[in-house]
């Protein structure tokens, strides 16, 4: 099944993507720091008002991803707060001072979400190696992983994300995220074999996504062979 996920930085904008129908949404606060922890009240909200799965960003602060003790014991806080009041699955990503994939702490991480689905996000785009951070993020138990496939956008990395898919051969479901736009997301699944896109849908400048935007990507999805 072909599938969009809209990332939300706010309610407003994840009561767009509701309003869409989109597959899943990716609820998480704080575009300029690049998505971090949403606040627990609008989460609550937006559970009350849709049935679309929710997943929840599961990060402390903005900067890199090498987490001191003090702030994987946030983390681990938040995934039991959030698994509590009805998340659908967490995103996360943690990385080594080599920015190698932290194994033991994400592991942790997801034996906490119980069960949940969980979402390497786009910190396994800082790996030095993909392919073994791939490997690495399917042995911790990781159900899904966005990536842009390193530096830059999806679609520039295109190649390298068709690589991945063949890589990961059935054993993750890959995400391209990234830069992703209605322009080029049809031929972006097209080439790369990825049944999944991840996009913000924001226009330039705004903090809100565009509904116009939103719907456009779910027309992608949809010629590609999506609901």
């Amino acid at each position: 099944m072909k599938t969009l996920e809209i990332a939300c930085f706010n309610l407003e904008s994840a009561r767009r993507a509701a309003r869409c129908s989109v597959g899943r949404i990716e609820f998480c606060a704080g575009y300029a720091a690049g998505g971090v922890t949403p606040d627990l009240a609008d989460f609550e909200l937006l559970r009350a008002e849709t049935s679309i799965p929710v997943v929840v960003m599961i990060r402390p602060r903005g900067g890199d991803f090498n987490y001191s003790p003090d702030e994987v014991g946030v983390m681990r806080e938040q995934i039991g707060v959030f698994r509590a009041a009805g998340a659908d699955g967490f995103v996360f990503g943690v990385l080594k001072g080599d920015r190698t994939v932290d194994e033991g702490v994400t592991h942790e991480l997801v034996r906490l979400a119980n069960a949940l689905p969980c979402t390497f996000h786009r910190a396994f785009d800082e790996a030095p190696d993909l392919f073994r951070a791939l490997d690495a993020v399917i042995e911790c138990g990781c159900k899904r992983l966005l990536s842009s496939g390193g530096g830059g956008t999806a679609w520039e990395n295109r190649e390298v994300l068709r690589k991945l898919h063949g890589h990961a051969a059935g054993r993750v479901t890959l995400l391209a995220g990234g830069g992703v736009r209605s322009a080029h997301a049809s031929e972006l699944m097209r080439l790369t074999g990825l049944s999944e896109i991840h996009s913000s849908a924001l226009p330039s400048g705004e903090s809100n996504a565009s509904e116009e935007e939103i719907r456009a990507l779910l027309g992608c999805v949809v010629a590609c062979g999506g609901d």
